[in-house]
């Protein structure tokens, strides 16, 4: 396990397992797909559904893949006149919708609009964001990440009424996938470069030199390639507090002090000196039950088993 920490302090850790191959989705999307006369332009999974834009600009949608006999049904018709295009197409899955159905998000042109059974609803005219070339809902159904034309990732709300954060990418070129890593950051990538963005705009490159598949899960990200998968996610905060770069908590300190005390360095009787004098001690505050309560969430983390 290889820990990875941002530079703005959010952290997240990177885990390799074996990976299969398996086309049990593509064989289920097949059986809805029939009903979908006009051809498959786009698809989009979620837990047990799949909601299919067909050749034709129809959406198709079943939410439950997994039988045998899925039942899908089509939601109103979007309005793609003829000479228009669907950019890209997201999900808010049925738990997150008051009436308990999918809604299905397109980019249309200049627009951005919210299709389900009862109707059409043209979204976010005011914020003027122009074509939008990707986009993702969050695990919580309730934000959204964009990919304008002009390159600029946006974080907003699937009912459009704000821009709650922006950031400039440096290519205007649009991402080949873009996904939520849980509800702290956001993946886009392009050939061989991964990108991650957080909440405070600093960015994290990882390069690859082989094709991979982004599958979003509640708390991360699933990094598929040709020969491992990797899951990429926030860790505790109390493994920040012992293992981030330059961090000065007590737990922090007492784990530095005992690393050079094993290397037989001078340097533990300064780690400790410091501990003493930190001004958590002055506070009168408990510094043995912070340092005692941090390690502990850490060793839990690294070692589920503990509970």
């Amino acid at each position: 396990m290889v820990s990875r920490t941002w530079r703005n302090s959010v952290p997240a850790v990177e885990q390799r397992i074996a990976a299969g191959s398996s086309t049990q989705q593509a064989r289920q999307a097949a059986g809805v797909a029939e009903g979908a006369a006009g051809g498959v332009a786009d698809a989009v999974f979620w837990g047990g559904g799949v909601a299919i834009l067909t050749e034709d600009n129809r959406v198709v949608v079943t939410i439950d893949i997994e039988v045998n006999d899925p039942h899908p049904r089509e939601l109103a018709d979007p309005g793609v006149a003829e000479d228009e295009q669907v950019l890209c197409m997201a999900v808010v899955e049925p738990q997150f919708v008051m009436s308990g159905s999918p809604e299905v998000l397109l980019a249309v042109g200049d627009r951005v609009v919210s299709v389900d059974e009862d109707g059409v609803q043209v979204l976010g005219e005011a914020l003027e964001i122009g074509p939008v070339q990707k986009m993702a809902v969050s695990p919580n159904g309730k934000l959204l990440a964009a990919f304008a034309h002009d390159g600029r990732l946006l974080v907003i709300p699937t009912d459009f009424s704000r821009i709650i954060f922006e950031y400039e990418c440096d290519s205007a070129l649009p991402p080949d996938q873009i996904a939520w890593c849980g509800l702290d950051s956001v993946l886009l990538y392009w050939s061989e470069v991964l990108l991650m963005v957080g909440p405070n705009g600093d960015p994290v490159q990882y390069n690859y030199d082989e094709p991979i598949m982004l599958i979003p899960e509640c708390d991360g990200v699933r990094i598929l390639t040709n020969s491992s998968m990797e899951f990429l996610h926030r860790v505790p905060d109390s493994t920040t507090l012992i293992f981030g770069i330059g961090s000065m908590s007590p737990a922090a300190l007492l784990y530095d002090a005992r690393d050079h005390y094993d290397k037989q360095s001078a340097k533990s009787l300064e780690m400790m000196c410091t501990l003493i004098r930190t001004e958590i001690i002055t506070q009168e505050i408990e510094i043995e039950e912070i340092i005692i309560s941090s390690c502990l969430a850490v060793l839990r983390y690294l070692n589920p088993s503990m509970g």
